[in-house]
């Protein structure tokens, strides 16, 4: 999965918004922007499962979105706007992939649950949305690939705002229904309880020691 820095993840250089692959989020809320990112990126897995495709461009996703925006607003204390339409997104042209998160100008003080409200709310939430719609992904899948990056981020924050971050994370989580299957609610880290489906894809594996279908645990019910 992609690593991005902060700095990279929220930067306001012009010249990178104004890209010509670069795009406002929200854009991909319309079929045929998704499309075109999609499919370039199932160009470089011929003959892949649709479903499982999707799910690992998600995983790309919310890789390069989620991790520095919660150091972001942990360590910092300001942040751009991480609402989707704030937000723009440079694409690599070959392979539909995000290589970085583009916010506008300016950046406010912003107190850490606050963020991460705006980040689930505003950013998250609406973008599985669009994944459920355009794609018809299971909401599960989606959530539980957000909430990988959302636990395993956790740990990382600064102990003087972990517990204020962690119980606005688990709240929004819980708006949505999403709060199981995210894994966050594990005092242990990071723990998936949906299969991402990666070893659909020709050349990928099921992930060692995390995968889910290997080691299943009873079926609960998510919240539609």
């Amino acid at each position: 999965m992609p690593a991005f820095e902060p700095e990279q993840a929220f930067s306001t250089i012009p010249a990178a918004r104004s890209h010509q692959d670069a795009i406002c989020a929200a854009s991909l809320g319309t079929p045929a922007v998704l499309t075109t990112q999609l499919e370039r990126f199932a160009a470089s897995f011929p003959g892949a499962d649709h479903r499982a495709l999707v799910s690992f461009w998600s995983q790309f996703y919310f890789g390069g979105l989620i991790p520095p925006s919660i150091r972001f607003i942990a360590e910092q204390r300001i942040c751009p706007s991480l609402r989707l339409d704030a937000a723009t997104v440079l694409f690599c042209r070959r392979k539909g992939l995000p290589l970085s998160f583009h916010a506008a100008d300016g950046a406010v003080p912003l107190d850490p649950s606050a963020g991460m409200t705006e980040l689930v709310d505003e950013h998250i939430a609406p973008i599985v949305s669009i994944l459920r719609r355009q794609t018809g992904s299971s909401k599960r899948l989606l959530w539980a690939n957000a909430g990988w990056y959302l636990a395993g981020t956790l740990g990382q924050c600064p102990d003087g705002c972990r517990d204020k971050v962690r119980c606005a994370l688990v709240a929004a989580l819980e708006r949505h229904g999403a709060l199981e299957v995210s894994g966050v609610d594990r005092s242990n880290g990071p723990c998936r309880r949906v299969c991402c489906l990666r070893y659909r894809i020709p050349g990928c594996a099921r992930c060692p020691g995390t995968c889910p279908s290997e080691h299943p645990e009873p079926a609960r019910r998510l919240t539609s």
